[in-house]
């Protein structure tokens, strides 16, 4: 039988993280949900909105650190959600970077998700824009 932890629910419930389903804690677990996962993302600026954001972002290996490579002029980041999705896709840093390289500033998650998921590399990306004449 498992049983949470009482101060790690204290925790979630501190910041807005707490399960609505007791089901929930135990996924946590199994995939490594922390506190401390919670607190970094939310200094990186995705703070997971609910335990889902939290357990998807553990679960896919969204870290800090992740979050912080993916930072760029290119890329807008609002939510746990949009690093998520970008996880999801295998979109990275270099990847972002090379969108920015090729002018592209200030896409929104869903945009750089849906180029990657297109197959569009910043290579290719760039070829077009010097065909047009202009960035994004």
């Amino acid at each position: 039988l498992f049983t949470a932890d009482p101060e790690f629910e204290r925790a979630l419930a501190s910041r807005g993280l707490a399960p609505e389903d007791r089901d929930d804690l135990l996924a946590m677990l199994l995939v490594d949900a922390t506190i401390e996962l919670a607190d970094g993302l939310t200094a990186e600026g995705v703070k997971p909105k609910d335990d889902d954001d939290l357990i998807a972002a553990a679960a896919l290996k969204v870290t800090p650190a992740y979050v912080r490579d993916l930072k760029s002029e290119a890329l807008v980041l609002t939510d746990a959600v949009d690093a998520i999705a970008c996880k999801a896709l295998d979109v990275d840093g270099a990847y972002v970077r090379g969108l920015a390289a090729a002018g592209y500033r200030k896409l929104s998650a869903d945009d750089v998700v849906g180029m990657k998921a297109m197959g569009v590399s910043p290579e290719y990306a760039q070829a077009i824009n010097r065909a047009r004449g202009s960035g994004q």
